[in-house]
């Protein structure tokens, strides 16, 4: 796992201990710039950080920048992650599928032409037909101590719960080598997290309960053309959009209280490049 694996580097941990939210030089989650194939990415993972929202089953490549980001990047208080699935060389086609106590995952890739191939992933989280006992240990280790949790723990009587975790991303990618000098590469990802919590209980002949619902999504593209003009000089033009939306509401039926927390970011981009290598 691509988040998973640079917190080996010094520098760089998680303080919550999750796997997704980072730490870089003392620096908050936030502050750090997320690129997935040139797409800026405002959700790195599913289950409040839990899981990583990037499928391990993509070979990934990272370039980190703890200090000293190119001002190319734009913005980056702490670090800058730019997260690459692109490979170097057309592989062999292949097929892979499998499943484990928190999700079902399938890829594939297969070569059109000799400079071209189509690759697909996607994972699926499978708490809809099984509640696993890992998925138990998610759930208790993400909602220790806030409301879900508290309104069992802080009732003598018995309660009923219902709750609803449910997740999906979806990489796409198609890449396509035109000549001997360039190269086009179209990228699509989405990640997606739905939480549903009713929980209620009857004391005194009260009926008391609390309904929580969470939805939290990233949808982004990017394309990307790169030519070789001679061997010293080199152009890329990338250009993307991330949507990232996060609806969620609190809802205390029996005290007509309501919280809601609503987010909408949407950015587009367009980046141009020219390298030169002078001499060495």
């Amino acid at each position: 796992d691509v988040l998973q694996t640079m917190q080996q580097i010094p520098g760089i941990n998680s303080t919550d201990e999750s796997v997704a939210s980072i730490n870089v030089r003392g620096g908050t989650h936030d502050q750090n710039l997320f690129l997935w194939n040139g797409i800026r990415m405002y959700q790195t993972g599913h289950f409040f950080g839990l899981i990583s929202a990037f499928n391990p089953n993509l070979a990934h490549t990272i370039s980190i920048y703890k200090n000293g980001s190119s001002a190319f990047y734009g913005e980056s208080v702490s670090s800058v992650v730019s997260i690459s699935s692109n490979p170097n060389t057309i592989e062999k086609n292949n097929f892979s599928a499998g499943i484990n106590m928190i999700n079902a995952d399938i890829y594939s890739k297969f070569n059109i032409g000799k400079k071209g191939f189509l690759e697909f992933s996607a994972r699926k989280s499978i708490t809809d037909f099984v509640k696993s006992p890992t998925y138990k240990q998610y759930f208790d280790k993400a909602f220790q101590n806030t409301s879900i949790t508290d309104f069992s723990n802080n009732q003598n009587l018995s309660y009923n719960s219902n709750d609803k975790f449910d997740f999906y991303d979806i990489t796409a990618k198609y890449s396509q080598k035109i000549g001997q000098k360039n190269h086009l590469i179209l990228d699509l990802i989405t990640i997606s997290d739905q939480l549903k919590v009713f929980q209620t209980t009857n004391i005194h002949g009260v009926t008391q309960s609390e309904n929580n619902v969470l939805y939290q999504t990233n949808y982004g593209g990017g394309l990307s053309w790169k030519r070789n003009w001679n061997p010293k000089n080199s152009s890329a033009i990338n250009v993307y959009t991330s949507y990232y939306e996060i609806d969620a509401e609190k809802n205390k039926i029996q005290s007509n209280q309501n919280l809601i927390q609503e987010n909408k970011v949407l950015d587009i981009a367009v980046k141009i490049e020219n390298n030169h290598f002078i001499n060495s």
